[in-house]
């Protein structure tokens, strides 16, 4: 072959791979019960969704809770796609509520998956309980007798029109319906309880999805904006001495429940130490003693994540233990207050990537209680656990990319423990029936505080006085 073959080959290569059509499906018959989703999905609030008998479950009644898909998204490019999903009402709750999909979800302010996560909006489709179907501004009556215990939704569309098709499992449908659009792009999530707008109170029903598809020339498949199963990692060196933690979301029972720490030596990855993943904090820490600390080590964290199959799939997460600055003053980095109105904060990343400090320190309310836009729950202590992880992940996928290759200083302050001003008092309780931000002691539980320690300290050095 002639370099002019070659040429138009990999021209024609290039070209063919950019407009191949991405599928995406998940039926969730493979996966564990668990509340953690998947790599490809982002929950919120994360203690309101869990994966039960194959299934995708919200078990909460926050209006317009979500799950995001990450990794498959609309290119604003000409095109077209087509998603669909399988919608099952659990429990009609108090007042009717709705579900159904989210479109081309998208923050106007940061183009970051993450920041649509948490503060995109897109075109809602779906079906409500009160008895009609809704597509945008569009809305349909459903036929008398419709039965929500089974609904297939079906939207298609390109950048100018969309449609949507929905049938209970007994076959009975509406008339189509369709709108026009000017573009489209961003995630897919799906949504329980989406607020209509007007004066109609959000509902507090319950609904289960399953059978997700998304395929389309439109359809873009991004595997960077995956999260999970190691979320991220923070480590210290003093002394020689290295303490490494690994944080991963809360797995099921039944999925694999040990972490393994790597390093490199020459080409090849060596497991150092292989670790439980602790039940409630959901982390592992390394101590690793006699550490050359002038060289700059690679390192990766393995989990290996297994379906009810047996079937693997393997995750690898890396960094680079630094080697002790000297012979030059250190160079610090400093952070406090992370709330949420600049999540994820990339000007701010960007120029702490720029400015390269040799250490980190991030000193306090790492979380505030509002982040995510949803309330905090404080108890019982699991629940108030997972709410609190929910709240702190959006911290370490934030900052995640700076931790990973340098020591990272962590320290809680009130509101990472749910509290104001003044708290702590040597860990006593907070006296009863005293709601202030100026009450001494604790007002979550000792539970709770542990893992607000252990997920933001673990990495620390061992304290001169265990004690």
């Amino acid at each position: 072959m002639n370099y002019f073959q070659t040429f138009v080959f990999i021209l024609l290569l290039s070209i063919t791979s950019c407009t191949t059509k991405q599928k995406f499906s998940a039926d969730f018959n493979n996966i564990n019960d668990r509340i953690w989703v998947g790599r490809d999905f982002w929950s919120i609030p994360l203690e309101d969704w869990k994966i039960e008998n194959g299934k995708l479950l919200c078990q909460g009644i926050v209006p317009d809770s979500r799950v995001n898909i990450l990794t498959y998204n609309l290119s604003p490019a000409k095109g077209n796609f087509k998603v669909s999903a399988r919608i099952m009402l659990v429990d009609k709750g108090d007042v009717e509520g709705s579900a159904g999909l989210l479109l081309g979800v998208h923050d106007k302010e940061d183009p970051d998956v993450r920041a649509a996560c948490y503060f995109g909006e897109g075109l809602k489709a779906g079906i409500s309980l009160n008895g009609f179907a809704f597509l945008k501004d569009k809305q349909v009556d459903l036929p008398t007798g419709f039965d929500f215990s089974e609904v297939i939704l079906i939207v298609s569309g390109n950048n100018n029109q969309l449609k949507m098709s929905i049938s209970d499992k007994n076959g009975n449908s509406p008339d189509a319906l369709t709108c026009k659009i000017d573009g489209i792009n961003g995630l897919i999530a799906l949504a329980n309880n989406i607020r209509m707008g007007g004066n109609q109170k959000p509902g507090n029903s319950k609904f289960a999805f399953d059978d997700i598809k998304l395929s389309g020339s439109k359809v873009i498949y991004n595997p960077e904006n995956s999260f999970g199963p190691v979320l991220w990692t923070m480590y210290t060196l003093s002394k020689k001495t290295v303490k490494l933690m690994a944080l991963l979301p809360p797995l099921g029972e039944n999925d694999n429940r040990e972490i393994s720490l790597q390093l490199k030596k020459g080409e090849l990855w060596e497991t150092i130490e292989s670790k439980p993943i602790e039940a409630d904090s959901r982390t592992a820490v390394y101590k690793l003693e006699k550490w050359n600390d002038s060289i700059d080590v690679k390192y990766r964290i393995e989990y290996i994540e297994k379906g009810k199959d047996g079937t693997e799939w393997p995750d690898y997460y890396e960094g680079t233990i630094r080697k002790n600055p000297a012979g030059r003053p250190l160079k610090f980095g400093g952070f406090t207050c992370q709330y949420h109105y600049g999540f994820p904060y990339t000007p701010l990343v960007e120029s702490v990537m720029k400015q390269n400090p040799d250490i980190l320190y991030f000193s306090g309310d790492q979380i505030y209680e509002p982040n995510g836009g949803y309330p905090v729950k404080r108890e019982p202590a699991d629940v108030s656990i997972v709410n609190y992880l929910g709240k702190y992940y959006m911290f370490g996928w934030a900052f995640r990319s700076v931790m990973r290759d340098r020591p990272t200083i962590c320290t809680p302050d009130d509101h990472d423990v749910y509290h104001g001003n003044l708290w702590g008092e040597g860990g006593i309780a907070k006296p009863g029936g005293i709601i202030s931000d100026d009450t001494r002691g604790f007002t979550q539980s000792v539970k709770m505080v542990n893992v607000v320690n252990r997920t933001q300290c673990g990495q620390l050095p061992d304290p001169y006085d265990p004690a």
